[in-house]
Protein backbone atom coordinates (compact mmCIF):
# COMPACT_ATOMS: atom_id res chain seq x y z
CA UNK A 1 0.00 0.00 0.00
CA UNK A 2 2.96 2.58 0.85
CA UNK A 3 3.84 3.26 -2.72
CA UNK A 4 0.03 4.23 -3.69
CA UNK A 5 -0.42 6.17 -0.89
CA UNK A 6 0.32 9.59 -2.85
CA UNK A 7 -1.95 8.45 -5.57
CA UNK A 8 -5.10 7.44 -2.91
CA UNK A 9 -4.43 10.73 -1.52
CA UNK A 10 -4.79 12.78 -4.73
CA UNK A 11 -7.92 10.42 -5.88
CA UNK A 12 -9.71 10.97 -2.68
CA UNK A 13 -8.99 14.77 -2.87
CA UNK A 14 -10.12 15.06 -6.47
CA UNK A 15 -13.13 12.99 -5.19
CA UNK A 16 -14.04 15.48 -2.11
CA UNK A 17 -13.35 18.59 -4.23
CA UNK A 18 -15.75 17.28 -7.00
CA UNK A 19 -18.71 16.83 -4.18
CA UNK A 20 -17.96 19.74 -2.23
CA UNK A 21 -17.87 21.96 -4.99
CA UNK A 22 -20.52 20.32 -6.81
CA UNK A 23 -17.52 20.46 -10.29
CA UNK A 24 -16.62 16.75 -10.68
CA UNK A 25 -14.84 18.03 -14.33
CA UNK A 26 -13.22 20.84 -12.59
CA UNK A 27 -11.53 18.35 -10.00
CA UNK A 28 -10.70 16.18 -13.03
CA UNK A 29 -9.04 18.88 -14.27
CA UNK A 30 -7.04 20.18 -11.13
CA UNK A 31 -6.40 16.43 -10.98
CA UNK A 32 -4.34 16.59 -13.91
CA UNK A 33 -2.86 20.01 -13.01
CA UNK A 34 -1.82 18.48 -9.87
CA UNK A 35 -0.30 15.51 -11.09
CA UNK A 36 1.09 16.19 -14.52
CA UNK A 37 0.27 12.43 -15.57
CA UNK A 38 -2.89 12.00 -18.02
CA UNK A 39 -3.20 8.12 -16.89
CA UNK A 40 -4.39 9.33 -13.66
CA UNK A 41 -7.44 10.47 -15.45
CA UNK A 42 -9.19 7.30 -15.25
CA UNK A 43 -8.49 6.13 -11.87
CA UNK A 44 -10.07 9.46 -11.01
CA UNK A 45 -13.35 9.52 -13.04
CA UNK A 46 -14.10 5.88 -11.41
CA UNK A 47 -13.65 7.25 -7.72
CA UNK A 48 -15.01 10.96 -8.52
CA UNK A 49 -17.96 10.23 -10.88
CA UNK A 50 -19.63 7.61 -8.17
CA UNK A 51 -19.28 9.79 -5.19
CA UNK A 52 -20.72 13.08 -6.74
CA UNK A 53 -23.78 10.27 -7.71
CA UNK A 54 -24.61 9.07 -4.28
CA UNK A 55 -23.69 12.92 -2.44
CA UNK A 56 -26.62 14.62 -5.13
CA UNK A 57 -28.81 11.28 -6.59
CA UNK A 58 -28.91 9.23 -3.36
CA UNK A 59 -28.49 11.79 -0.46
CA UNK A 60 -29.66 15.02 -2.01
CA UNK A 61 -26.81 16.93 -1.00
CA UNK A 62 -25.92 20.57 -2.39
CA UNK A 63 -22.86 22.28 -3.50
CA UNK A 64 -21.13 24.13 -0.06
CA UNK A 65 -21.86 27.30 -2.42
CA UNK A 66 -25.21 27.30 -2.14
CA UNK A 67 -25.33 25.88 1.39
CA UNK A 68 -23.37 29.02 2.66
CA UNK A 69 -26.39 30.81 0.89
CA UNK A 70 -28.98 29.18 2.05
CA UNK A 71 -27.11 29.79 5.73
CA UNK A 72 -26.77 33.46 4.98
CA UNK A 73 -30.28 33.97 3.17
CA UNK A 74 -29.21 35.44 0.21
CA UNK A 75 -31.41 33.75 -2.69
CA UNK A 76 -29.79 32.47 -5.91
CA UNK A 77 -32.52 31.29 -7.56
CA UNK A 78 -33.89 34.29 -9.47
CA UNK A 79 -37.13 33.73 -11.67
CA UNK A 80 -36.89 35.44 -15.45
CA UNK A 81 -39.41 38.14 -14.33
CA UNK A 82 -37.31 39.29 -11.50
CA UNK A 83 -34.30 39.53 -13.76
CA UNK A 84 -36.08 40.95 -16.45
CA UNK A 85 -37.43 43.63 -13.73
CA UNK A 86 -33.60 44.22 -12.40
CA UNK A 87 -32.48 45.50 -15.51
CA UNK A 88 -35.13 48.47 -15.64
CA UNK A 89 -35.57 51.44 -13.58
CA UNK A 90 -38.68 53.17 -11.90
CA UNK A 91 -38.39 56.31 -14.30
CA UNK A 92 -39.04 54.17 -17.45
CA UNK A 93 -42.66 53.08 -15.98
CA UNK A 94 -43.97 55.81 -13.63
CA UNK A 95 -46.75 57.67 -14.41
CA UNK A 96 -45.80 61.64 -13.93
CA UNK A 97 -48.87 63.20 -14.76
CA UNK A 98 -49.84 63.56 -10.78
CA UNK A 99 -51.65 65.16 -8.26
CA UNK A 100 -50.82 65.98 -4.82
CA UNK A 101 -52.94 67.74 -2.12
CA UNK A 102 -53.10 68.12 1.64
CA UNK A 103 -55.49 65.55 3.45
CA UNK A 104 -57.34 67.40 5.11
CA UNK A 105 -58.66 69.51 2.02
CA UNK A 106 -62.67 69.47 1.84
CA UNK A 107 -62.57 69.71 -1.36
CA UNK A 108 -60.65 66.24 -2.06
CA UNK A 109 -63.91 64.89 -4.08
CA UNK A 110 -63.89 68.20 -6.66
CA UNK A 111 -59.96 67.75 -6.95
CA UNK A 112 -60.88 63.72 -7.83
CA UNK A 113 -63.58 64.80 -10.39
CA UNK A 114 -61.01 67.40 -11.90
CA UNK A 115 -58.28 65.23 -12.26
CA UNK A 116 -59.39 63.70 -15.13
CA UNK A 117 -58.53 60.19 -14.77
CA UNK A 118 -54.37 61.33 -13.59
CA UNK A 119 -53.53 59.98 -10.35
CA UNK A 120 -54.21 62.10 -7.43
CA UNK A 121 -52.51 61.53 -3.54
CA UNK A 122 -52.69 62.43 -0.45
CA UNK A 123 -50.54 63.49 1.77
CA UNK A 124 -51.60 64.11 5.90
CA UNK A 125 -49.82 65.86 9.03
CA UNK A 126 -47.31 62.59 9.29
CA UNK A 127 -46.08 62.83 5.67
CA UNK A 128 -48.03 59.69 4.97
CA UNK A 129 -49.56 59.43 1.24
CA UNK A 130 -52.77 57.51 0.16
CA UNK A 131 -53.88 56.85 -2.93
CA UNK A 132 -57.09 58.67 -3.56
CA UNK A 133 -59.69 56.73 -5.86
CA UNK A 134 -63.51 57.11 -6.85
CA UNK A 135 -66.05 54.56 -5.99
CA UNK A 136 -68.39 54.04 -8.69
CA UNK A 137 -71.85 54.94 -7.25
CA UNK A 138 -75.14 52.39 -8.10
CA UNK A 139 -78.61 53.00 -8.30
CA UNK A 140 -79.30 54.26 -4.81
CA UNK A 141 -75.94 55.64 -3.79
CA UNK A 142 -73.96 59.00 -4.30
CA UNK A 143 -70.59 59.03 -5.44
CA UNK A 144 -67.90 58.30 -2.59
CA UNK A 145 -64.03 58.91 -2.56
CA UNK A 146 -61.64 56.15 -0.86
CA UNK A 147 -58.07 56.33 -0.20
CA UNK A 148 -55.35 53.72 1.06
CA UNK A 149 -52.05 53.93 2.19
CA UNK A 150 -48.66 53.53 -0.66
CA UNK A 151 -45.50 52.77 0.04
CA UNK A 152 -42.72 54.93 -1.67
CA UNK A 153 -39.38 54.24 -3.45
CA UNK A 154 -36.62 56.51 -4.54
CA UNK A 155 -36.25 56.85 -8.70
CA UNK A 156 -33.32 54.92 -8.56
CA UNK A 157 -34.94 51.64 -7.50
CA UNK A 158 -35.97 48.72 -10.04
CA UNK A 159 -39.06 47.61 -11.30
CA UNK A 160 -38.31 44.58 -9.29
CA UNK A 161 -38.40 46.07 -6.54
CA UNK A 162 -41.67 47.52 -7.00
CA UNK A 163 -43.10 44.00 -8.25
CA UNK A 164 -41.91 42.68 -4.61
CA UNK A 165 -43.92 44.97 -3.12
CA UNK A 166 -47.33 44.97 -5.25
CA UNK A 167 -47.15 41.35 -6.07
CA UNK A 168 -48.90 39.83 -2.57
CA UNK A 169 -51.61 41.49 -2.96
CA UNK A 170 -51.04 41.88 -7.06
CA UNK A 171 -53.00 45.27 -6.49
CA UNK A 172 -51.86 48.71 -5.32
CA UNK A 173 -49.30 51.49 -6.02
CA UNK A 174 -45.95 52.84 -5.55
CA UNK A 175 -45.32 56.26 -5.35
CA UNK A 176 -41.85 57.79 -6.74
CA UNK A 177 -39.74 60.26 -4.63
CA UNK A 178 -36.34 61.69 -5.93
CA UNK A 179 -33.93 62.73 -3.60
CA UNK A 180 -35.96 62.62 -0.07
CA UNK A 181 -39.77 61.61 0.19
CA UNK A 182 -41.30 65.16 -0.09
CA UNK A 183 -40.51 65.29 -3.43
CA UNK A 184 -43.08 62.90 -5.70
CA UNK A 185 -41.93 62.57 -8.77
CA UNK A 186 -44.54 59.71 -10.34
CA UNK A 187 -46.41 56.71 -9.59
CA UNK A 188 -46.45 53.10 -10.67
CA UNK A 189 -49.77 50.69 -10.30
CA UNK A 190 -49.74 47.02 -10.63
CA UNK A 191 -51.80 47.48 -13.49
CA UNK A 192 -49.04 49.30 -15.47
CA UNK A 193 -46.63 46.46 -14.11
CA UNK A 194 -48.43 43.66 -15.65
CA UNK A 195 -48.96 45.35 -18.75
CA UNK A 196 -45.39 46.14 -19.08
CA UNK A 197 -44.61 42.45 -18.22
CA UNK A 198 -47.22 41.12 -20.70
CA UNK A 199 -45.92 43.41 -23.93
CA UNK A 200 -42.63 41.26 -23.21
CA UNK A 201 -40.32 44.22 -22.65
CA UNK A 202 -39.10 42.51 -19.80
Amino acid sequence: MAPYAGLYTVIGMTAMMGVCLSAPLAALVALLEMTNDASIILPGMIVAVPAYLIAYQGLNAKSIFFRQLDIMGLGYKVAPVNLGLQKLGVRALMDRRIVIVNNNDELLLEVMKRAQGRPVLARDAEGQIAMLELQMPSFDTDTSLTQHRIQGLPDSATLNEVYEILAPKRAGEVYIYQDNPENIVGVISWSNLQQEIRAGEV
